[in-house]
């Protein structure tokens, strides 16, 4: 317990319970004598509560990092809570399949029936009162609760059902055991049976849920750890916040973490970081902090995919969890992949994974993924039976494309899909297909194709995409007359009416695109006598 609340700073939400239960007591003793504690074991149990705060000493900084979070806390401004989940509203993970808010209700029903005689006979027992209800409230502002109010409401629920004395939980009357017998029963197999019908979503792997329960480092870097231990002499690790527990647990003090899960002692740049992890001012960040090696992890894909284009770093390694980055030398040999990636049971860690390897354009890698997902996942459960159909539907996109048959590509690009955002790959390729079409000349499939890719996008369009569609209408209409006449456009995406709205708009166009509205400006005036070319964009990005 002390290595994990001071390698975590839980600590401070554990206070809640220590203040609750001492509280508890001293109301116990004055108001419900029945249900305080015997002096001498309420004196053993304050002095152990005391020893906890020494015990908060025991950590690579000391007081000043106890000192440190609270200050933050007290003060509201515990740096970056906004983009930690776990600090997030629970209310958000309400839907299917956790109700973490439904079962709070239930399990708020339940405490007030266990409790209701002890306060109908004034003599409550305010440790599980107070310490319940401190729980709760904490419950609804963040989902890190969770881990403290499930104990707390199990054991003080246990304490309440051992007391049968007048409780309403135990009724000596025939009907009133028949009906909370019922009602026990009904709840239980309600719950059973939504947990049940999810049963695919929450478990997809029990015995890889057991080995987690019983190996923790195979939840966390602990592999890319190894990695860094076996290979690699520098002393200054560039990592994750989520992973700095775990690096300072297996380096300190031979190895300095660049950020582990305290904001304690980096609140001076902690913003950077995190414009760093949402991929603002990578390259700066980089240099302006370095690193003998990073340890990215698999959900910062905007730094992970920087560092993979980078010229200056080399991927050393790829982990269940993350990738491993060297500085670019002449002898970098090829990735190492680690054979623990077939453990890979986490969704997001799969798709970061993924889009990696086709960025690096490894579709070998790409595909054994792809396989993972589908021995490691569950088709039966929609989210990840919808997550295996984009990623082998991707996957198909991308072989096609390498074999340059765009056309097939394109259209298994152009679905509907969360994951990957194939929609844009599939512009792209709509727009290769309408530069071809009208380097041969073809303007009706031109137009086709422009067409497709402006519909493909939807309300996501620039002024790059209205300049495309635009060029693409005005070369149709200017040298296939023929095609007009006999077989006209359907839609009114007309070069005339996408000029008016970009003139509309002319103000807002960056100076890097005034041609667009130079361009538009010329066709409306019919002065537009040297046609370019569409804006290109790259077909993988």
């Amino acid at each position: 317990l002390v290595l994990w609340v001071n390698l975590h700073g839980g600590f401070f939400l554990v206070a809640p319970f220590f203040a609750t239960v001492i509280v508890g007591e001293l109301m116990n003793a004055r108001f419900s004598p029945k249900e305080a504690l015997p002096r001498k074991l309420r004196k053993h149990l304050f002095i152990a509560f005391f020893l906890c705060f020494p015990a908060l000493l025991a950590n690579p900084y000391g007081y000043l990092l106890p000192l440190d979070i609270i200050q933050n806390t007290l003060n509201q401004s515990v740096t970056g809570m906004n983009k930690i989940s776990d600090y997030l509203p629970t209310y958000i993970f309400n839907a299917a399949p956790y109700h973490l808010l439904d079962y709070l209700i239930i399990a708020m029903l339940i405490f007030v029936f266990l409790q209701w005689q002890k306060l109908k006979e004034r003599h409550p027992d305010w440790v599980s009162i107070l310490s319940f209800l401190a729980y709760c409230l904490l419950f609804v502002q963040m989902i890190r609760v969770v881990h403290f109010l499930g104990p707390v409401f199990m054991f003080a629920g246990l304490d309440l059902l051992a007391k049968k004395e007048h409780s309403w939980a135990w009724p000596k009357h025939l009907k009133a055991n028949i009906l909370v017998t019922a009602f026990s029963v009904i709840t239980l197999l309600f719950i059973g049976w939504r947990t049940w019908s999810a049963y695919d979503c929450i478990i997809t792997a029990p015995a890889q849920r057991v080995s987690q329960m019983l190996d923790p480092s195979s939840n966390s870097v602990w592999t890319e750890a190894d990695y860094i231990e076996k290979h690699l002499d520098g002393e200054n690790i560039g990592n994750i916040y989520s992973d700095g527990g775990v690096l300072v647990f297996r380096f300190w003090p031979e190895k300095k973490v660049m950020i582990d899960p305290r904001a304690f002692p980096y609140d001076a740049w902690i913003d950077q970081y995190f414009r760093f992890t949402d991929g603002v001012g990578i390259a700066d960040f980089v240099s302006r902090y370095p690193a003998d090696y990073w340890l990215i992890n698999y959900s910062k894909l905007s730094p992970f995919q920087w560092f993979i284009k980078s010229k200056d770093w080399h991927l050393a390694f790829l982990g269940p969890k993350g990738g491993v980055f060297v500085p670019n030398s002449s002898n970098n040999s090829a990735t190492v992949i680690s054979p623990k990636v077939e453990n890979m049971y986490d969704q997001n860690a799969i798709a970061t994974a993924f889009l990696n390897a086709l960025l690096l354009d490894d579709l070998n890698f790409a595909e054994k993924l792809t396989n993972i997902a589908n021995n490691n996942l569950s088709e039966n459960c929609g989210i990840q039976g919808a997550f295996i159909k984009e990623m082998r539907d991707t996957l198909k996109g991308y072989k096609a494309l390498s074999s340059k048959n765009y056309m097939e590509a394109a259209a298994l690009f152009d679905q509907d899909n969360t994951h990957f955002k194939n929609k844009g790959r599939a512009y792209e390729i709509y727009m290769l297909l309408a530069a071809e079409s009208l380097e041969t000349g073809n303007y009706g499939a031109m137009r086709h194709w422009a067409l497709k890719a402006y519909r493909t996008i939807g309300n996501n369009k620039t002024m790059n995409d209205l300049y495309n569609m635009a060029l693409a209408d005005w070369y149709y209409r200017q040298y296939a007359t023929d095609h007009v006449d006999t077989n006209p456009p359907t839609d009114d995406l007309t070069w005339k009416r996408i000029t008016a709205f970009i003139l509309k708009h002319e103000d807002s166009i960056p100076e890097h695109l005034r041609f667009i509205a130079e361009t538009a400006h010329a066709m409306n005036k019919g002065q537009y006598d040297s046609p370019g070319k569409f804006i290109p964009r790259k077909i993988i990005q």
